[in-house]
């Protein structure tokens, strides 16, 4: 408890270069916190969200964009693909999986995206485990919404509203469309960009663009012979009576065909005023493969881009996203420099602050060693008080850069979907307490021998 009350009356003594000094080591550790929880996190969710597919299909143009826009749904989409791309890729034997995606609508700044239910579970499970509340969708208009939608009370289960064309920020013409969707159920929270998306099937998506046409799921593809095409012949009929297709793939309700001629008239225009014409071919944004092996994978992707009749770009994934977090790496790299930088010059203000303590206090040093003090208590008391000052700046560091951390997840979660969780401990940060703590213990060594090494006569006659 001496040596306690000896540090704690030093520190005191010098109250603002304490205080100073505090602040600097703080705010080196808040920033080395900070960075190496989003660094990680950022990592962590971009594998995440890739949810274990190896390649993306997609119109032409920069793969990072076809990633950070359908996976992510961060930017603006590139453009759509035939749907028949898709066909081709369900039927395919090198691949396991194949996802539709259709995007490009929008409510107020939440994204609608049109898919199939084996976006969220496999063949064998049941697609109701994916639910907090509600149902999942089954007919044309319905949908399901993430639960950050839920929670921030943007839409319930039983709301209706209608969709608009493009998503913020597009500089698309955000026209609204006639389909009237309705809230059916809400997601479990993925931690993820689902969170904040609005889930249809694709002939919403469709039918909002007024194309008519009928989505299989790929694993109605998988294993089809001449057996079969009695039973597909029956599906697509019951699912054209389902969803009120009539023989010329029109969608109706049974209840509006006596005014169907009324309608057609009224929906006559002149080309330049119209621009979702009934003929429109069926597309897709995107696709998400899993394959059987890189090899496959590699031989199909030479054959999606080498199509000139159906152009299209296919990118593995996780080579992007490395690209993509190589980019993030070089920027936290340079942010921790920038911090280590600080820390370094907080250690050099707590070697400066040290010394001139030293020389104030050379007559205390010195009644303390004719006291009976050791030089080893004298060297201890120095060097504690070095290590109290980084310990609560590290402290108080500790903390801030977990505050940080969470401010910043909170605005990558709302703009990317980027799931941070700065609650936890993650790896990396008692090294970097240790390291800091260590910067803080050297930073007093050198005063200290100072003391050691100097006889308590020499302090007196000065």
């Amino acid at each position: 408890m001496g040596i306690l009350r000896v540090i704690i009356s030093n520190l005191s003594n010098r109250k603002l270069s304490s205080l100073l000094t505090t602040l600097s080591v703080s705010i080196g550790v808040i920033l080395l916190i900070a960075i190496l929880i989003i660094s990680a996190a950022l990592q962590q969710g971009a594998i995440y969200q890739g949810g274990g597919y190896d390649m993306i299909v997609g119109a032409k143009g920069s793969s990072s964009q076809l990633i950070l826009s359908t996976i992510f749904h961060y930017d603006v989409p590139i453009g759509n693909i035939d749907y028949g791309i898709y066909e081709g890729i369900a039927a395919d034997e090198r691949v396991v999986k194949a996802i539709p995606l259709a995007l490009g609508d929008s409510y107020g700044n939440y994204r609608i995206v049109g898919t199939d239910n084996t976006y969220f579970v496999d063949i064998d499970e049941d697609i109701t485990e994916v639910l907090s509340e509600g149902d999942f969708y089954n007919n044309i208009g319905e949908v399901v919404i993430g639960s950050k939608l839920a929670e921030e009370g943007a839409l319930r289960v039983g709301d209706t509203f209608k969709g608009a064309h493009g998503v913020e920020g597009s500089n698309e013409d955000d026209h609204d469309h006639d389909l009237s969707y309705t809230v059916v159920g809400v997601l479990k929270p993925q931690h993820s960009a689902d969170d904040y998306i609005i889930f249809t099937m694709i002939e919403s998506v469709w039918e909002a663009h007024d194309i008519h046409n009928i989505h299989r799921p790929y694993y109605t593809y998988r294993d089809e012979d001449k057996d079969d095409e009695e039973d597909k012949q029956l599906d697509a009929e019951e699912y054209e009576d389902e969803y009120h297709y009539d023989e010329d793939g029109h969608h109706h309700d049974h209840e509006e065909d006596h005014d169907h001629d009324h309608e057609e008239a009224d929906h006559h225009h002149d080309e330049d005023d119209y621009d979702h014409h009934h003929d429109v071919d069926p597309e897709l944004t995107a696709i998400l493969v899993k394959g059987q092996d890189i090899v496959a994978l590699s031989s199909l992707k030479r054959e999606i881009e080498g199509d000139l009749n159906h152009p299209a770009q296919a990118a593995f994934i996780v080579v992007v996203l490395r690209q993509l977090l190589k980019i993030l790496g070089n920027g936290a790299a340079v942010a921790n420099f920038l911090a280590y930088i600080s820390i370094i010059i907080a250690a050099l203000s707590i070697l400066i602050s040290l010394m001139s303590s030293m020389a104030e206090r050379r007559k205390d040093v010195a009644v303390m060693r004719m006291l009976g003090a050791s030089k080893t208590k004298i060297l201890s008391i120095v060097v504690l008080e070095a290590l109290v000052v980084t310990t609560i700046g590290s402290m108080i560091g500790f903390i801030g850069g977990h505050v940080v951390a969470h401010w910043i997840g909170k605005q990558l979660q709302e703009t990317a979907g980027l799931y941070v969780n700065a609650l936890q401990l993650w790896p990396g940060e008692m090294t970097t307490l240790a390291t800091v703590l260590l910067l803080g213990l050297l930073s007093g060594l050198i005063p200290a021998l100072t003391v050691y090494r100097t006889e308590p006569t020499k302090f007196i006659d000065n």
